[in-house]
């Protein structure tokens, strides 16, 4: 991916968790039902779903299903996810762990759309490709929620990847859909 912006990403990992955490305690507003409001906003959000890839490389897809955990570390500005997707292919099995760093945009207040980029480990756990890869995904989640209190809704999170490291130059389009939980 030419002109990639890595000073952007470096910049995001410089954060730490702590920090991160106390800025978006420090956001709450003063008025208390505000400050309820924020706190379930903030509460973490389940995506699970069936996902899909295609290997771009070798023109060949996988099918399985995918869980992540969104939770918001700086009000409107950040938003971390934490996912695990599990991929099949004609027996050959995949495991694969990503962490995105998103930025929220709100389109209606039902609808979001969030912008991602982030590390991603794949473990190819058999065939002859078996082995562990790390890779960068940029991916948008497009998020509709069924109530204003956004409790429940779905989702649909297209995704591209890159090899980095032994599987430099694999790209890969993929994508999951399906139910988002708010869990209170």
């Amino acid at each position: 991916m030419r002109g990639l912006n890595l000073p952007f990403v470096q910049r995001l990992a410089s954060f730490t968790l702590p920090a991160l955490l106390g800025i978006g305690v420090l956001g709450l507003t003063g008025n208390v039902a505000a400050q309820e409001r924020t706190i379930e906003d903030k509460a973490p959000v389940i995506e699970i779903g069936p996902a899909a890839e295609r290997d771009l490389k070798q023109k060949t897809s996988a099918y399985g299903v995918s869980i992540a955990i969104e939770k918001t570390a700086i009000e409107e500005w950040l938003e971390l996810e934490v996912g695990v997707a599990y991929l099949t292919n004609a027996g050959r099995n995949q495991l694969g762990v990503g962490l995105l760093f998103k930025k929220p945009f709100d389109l209606s207040p039902r609808t979001e759309l969030m912008v991602g980029i982030g590390p991603t480990l794949t473990r190819k756990l058999n065939g002859d490709e078996r082995g562990t890869s790390l890779g960068l995904q940029v991916a948008l989640d497009l998020m509709f929620w069924a109530t204003e209190a956004k409790d429940v809704g779905w989702y649909f999170e297209p995704t591209y990847a890159v090899g980095l490291g032994n599987r430099k130059g694999e790209r890969s389009l993929g994508g999951s859909a399906g139910l988002l939980i708010r869990w209170k």
